[in-house]
């Protein structure tokens, strides 16, 4: 189901824990701070990032703030704190504002972004009409 919000301030105002929106606030500021030509869009029901490609996604629910990285595999984890067992996407967890470390945020944003930068950027979806023939 999509969600009723257009921007991602309309959606961290009206929705998520309200103890939580300093923590989003400051997990958004520093991916605007270390990624600035990345473009910020509600996803899935949530504030998403994307460059050539989905970059990042954030989630807060269970008392926590969740910020995934889409090529999170590929990080280098210097500071030993992603998390995830899945294929390809990692995960940093913020409980509280002093959870939220500029510098080391910054050091897996900036990892995200290069190799996001690296990848081609994604083909606009086209459907085609029904009897139409592939060129």
């Amino acid at each position: 189901m999509p969600t009723p919000h257009k921007t991602v301030d309309a959606l961290v105002k009206a929705e998520g824990d309200r103890h939580l929106r300093p923590v989003v606030e400051a997990v958004r500021s520093a991916m605007r701070g270390a990624a600035p030509k990345i473009e910020e869009f509600v996803g899935y029901s949530m504030p998403m990032w994307r460059g050539n490609g989905h970059l990042a996604f954030m989630s807060s629910m269970k008392g926590d703030v969740k910020l995934g990285f889409v090529a999170g595999l590929k990080l280098d984890d210097k500071y030993k704190l992603l998390k995830g067992k899945g294929k390809v996407t990692r995960h940093l967890i913020f409980k509280t504002i002093e959870d939220v470390k500029p510098t080391v945020l910054r050091h897996y944003i900036r990892q995200a972004v290069k190799i996001d930068a690296a990848t081609k950027p994604a083909k606009p979806s086209v459907k085609k009409k029904a009897g139409e023939k592939s060129s």
